[in-house]
Protein backbone atom coordinates (compact mmCIF):
# COMPACT_ATOMS: atom_id res chain seq x y z
CA UNK A 1 0.00 0.00 0.00
CA UNK A 2 1.71 3.60 -0.94
CA UNK A 3 0.61 6.65 1.53
CA UNK A 4 -1.65 8.15 -0.50
CA UNK A 5 -4.03 4.98 -0.66
CA UNK A 6 -6.55 3.30 1.24
CA UNK A 7 -7.57 0.07 0.49
CA UNK A 8 -10.96 -1.00 2.36
CA UNK A 9 -13.33 -3.60 2.37
CA UNK A 10 -16.62 -1.99 2.39
CA UNK A 11 -19.00 -4.64 3.83
CA UNK A 12 -18.45 -7.67 5.98
CA UNK A 13 -19.30 -10.79 3.59
CA UNK A 14 -20.29 -14.45 4.07
CA UNK A 15 -17.44 -17.23 3.40
CA UNK A 16 -17.64 -17.63 0.10
CA UNK A 17 -18.79 -14.16 -1.58
CA UNK A 18 -17.02 -12.08 -3.79
CA UNK A 19 -15.19 -8.48 -1.62
CA UNK A 20 -14.10 -5.38 -3.70
CA UNK A 21 -10.87 -3.79 -2.52
CA UNK A 22 -11.48 -0.11 -2.60
CA UNK A 23 -8.86 2.32 -3.73
CA UNK A 24 -8.79 6.40 -3.30
CA UNK A 25 -6.41 8.96 -3.39
CA UNK A 26 -6.42 10.67 0.32
CA UNK A 27 -4.65 13.57 1.29
CA UNK A 28 -1.31 13.15 3.49
CA UNK A 29 -2.62 14.70 6.06
CA UNK A 30 -5.70 12.03 6.04
CA UNK A 31 -3.71 9.17 5.69
CA UNK A 32 -1.74 10.48 9.14
CA UNK A 33 -5.18 10.62 10.78
CA UNK A 34 -5.95 7.17 9.90
CA UNK A 35 -2.90 6.13 10.73
CA UNK A 36 -2.84 7.28 14.57
CA UNK A 37 -6.41 5.91 14.73
CA UNK A 38 -5.62 2.33 13.18
CA UNK A 39 -2.41 2.30 15.85
CA UNK A 40 -4.74 3.35 18.32
CA UNK A 41 -7.09 0.99 17.99
CA UNK A 42 -3.88 -1.87 17.06
CA UNK A 43 -5.75 -1.93 13.76
CA UNK A 44 -3.99 -2.04 10.29
CA UNK A 45 -5.45 0.76 8.00
CA UNK A 46 -7.13 -0.86 5.87
CA UNK A 47 -9.41 -2.41 9.11
CA UNK A 48 -9.45 1.02 10.17
CA UNK A 49 -10.50 2.45 7.47
CA UNK A 50 -13.15 0.01 6.96
CA UNK A 51 -13.92 0.61 10.34
CA UNK A 52 -14.91 3.59 9.17
CA UNK A 53 -16.68 3.53 6.23
CA UNK A 54 -18.76 0.65 7.83
CA UNK A 55 -19.82 3.33 10.82
CA UNK A 56 -20.99 6.01 8.50
CA UNK A 57 -24.64 6.31 8.49
CA UNK A 58 -25.53 7.77 4.79
CA UNK A 59 -23.36 4.46 3.60
CA UNK A 60 -25.53 2.21 6.04
CA UNK A 61 -28.52 3.31 4.67
CA UNK A 62 -27.79 3.00 1.19
CA UNK A 63 -26.42 -0.55 1.99
CA UNK A 64 -29.81 -1.69 3.87
CA UNK A 65 -31.88 -0.23 0.67
CA UNK A 66 -29.45 -2.14 -1.99
CA UNK A 67 -29.85 -4.96 0.56
CA UNK A 68 -33.64 -5.00 0.29
CA UNK A 69 -33.60 -4.53 -2.90
CA UNK A 70 -31.41 -7.34 -3.87
CA UNK A 71 -33.79 -9.23 -1.63
CA UNK A 72 -36.93 -8.59 -3.24
CA UNK A 73 -35.61 -9.08 -6.29
CA UNK A 74 -34.66 -12.83 -5.08
CA UNK A 75 -37.52 -13.32 -3.69
CA UNK A 76 -39.73 -12.52 -7.22
CA UNK A 77 -37.36 -14.82 -9.10
CA UNK A 78 -37.98 -17.45 -6.54
CA UNK A 79 -41.44 -17.03 -6.62
CA UNK A 80 -41.61 -16.65 -10.83
CA UNK A 81 -40.33 -20.09 -10.84
CA UNK A 82 -42.97 -21.37 -8.22
CA UNK A 83 -45.56 -20.23 -10.65
CA UNK A 84 -44.05 -22.43 -13.76
CA UNK A 85 -44.53 -25.65 -11.59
Amino acid sequence: MTYDSVNAIVCVMSKGRNTIVLGTRISDLMYDAISLIADKKGMTISECARDILQQDMELQVFMSEIHKMRSMLWKDFIDSLKDRE
